[in-house]
């Protein structure tokens, strides 16, 4: 038509029925130009349940970071201090699981490629894995408290010679081998809670045989996690604008992206999704026709 017509829809050529999934960067942007407000809205709410840990862990690490640059022992807080804040860091990684899980809920849904309601799904989330995720990610926040505490100690010391040599170099190898194994556990559970009911012993079992058995998808999921908190870390006085403009869901789902493929081929997580949709219908189906 002209350009003086009154029909300004011309149909596009659209999408071939049968055209394969994007991948890679490009798979990544499709999604995150198509529900960047569901990954929005999730990572605020992420955020606004960090914010007691956040309090803690800028109490904790601020003194710690003088000496991580200077070396000056005189900025290092009391033993019983750091382990006060450590404790408390746990506290509110009790708030900071079920969080995790309802986001990880949301954004996976998106991976999936199936439709759903962000703020049904998310309460729905939060409350079937409260129960499970609050202990876990209590424990591991500690944990990994610990492992940055470890490294900001390793390097404030090396300004005084304090630490060298090949013991110095085993030191730093287990911080940081530690630091990817509790962080990767940590990040599988997660998503295990979201999609099984087994015990708690049996998701960290299954967590650590995924992370060692899948590491070409699970390690660099588990390494853009760490990478981001390092970040946060050396720039520090930008955390709260990095929360604001939503990175933790551009995180989550381009590391839930990484992580679902093994999940799935290993739990065959998509066919039981499938089935329990199926009798889901059939239910509904049934009591309509009653």
């Amino acid at each position: 038509m002209g350009i003086f017509s009154q029909n300004f829809n011309r149909p596009g050529p659209g999408v071939p029925k049968n055209a394969p999934k994007k991948k890679g960067i490009a798979r990544y942007f499709e999604m995150l130009f198509r529900d960047f407000s569901t990954l929005w809205k999730a990572s605020m709410l992420l955020s606004i349940c960090m914010i007691p840990m956040l309090v803690v862990i800028f109490l904790l690490f601020a003194p710690l970071f003088d000496y991580f640059v200077s070396g000056n022992v005189a900025s290092l807080l009391p033993l019983s201090m750091i382990l006060i804040f450590i404790l408390l860091i746990g506290v509110s990684g009790m708030l900071l699981g079920p969080a995790l899980c309802a986001c990880h809920s949301v954004i996976l849904k998106i991976v999936r490629d199936e439709p759903g309601f962000f703020w049904h799904d998310f309460k729905k989330a939060w409350r079937s894995c409260w129960k499970q995720s609050y202990l876990i990610s209590a424990v591991f926040s500690m944990l990994i408290a610990l492992d940055f505490v470890s490294l900001c100690l390793f390097f404030g010391g090396s300004h005084q010679n304090a630490t060298d040599g090949l013991t110095s170099t085993l030191l730093l190898g287990c911080i940081v081998l530690s630091l990817v194994i509790f962080f990767g556990v940590w990040f599988i559970s997660c998503l295990q809670i979201v999609f099984m009911n087994i015990p708690t012993a049996g998701v960290l079992k299954n967590s650590l045989l995924l992370l060692f058995g899948r590491l070409p998808r699970m390690v660099p999921a588990t390494l853009i996690h760490i990478v981001f908190l390092l970040a946060c870390f050396l720039w520090m006085p930008l955390a709260p604008i990095i929360l604001l403009i939503g990175v933790p869901g551009l995180i989550m789902l381009w590391t839930d992206m990484l992580a679902w493929p093994p999940m799935d081929e290993v739990f065959k997580l998509e066919e039981q999704l499938k089935e329990l949709r199926e009798k889901e219908l059939s239910g509904e189906k049934s009591s309509i026709s009653d």
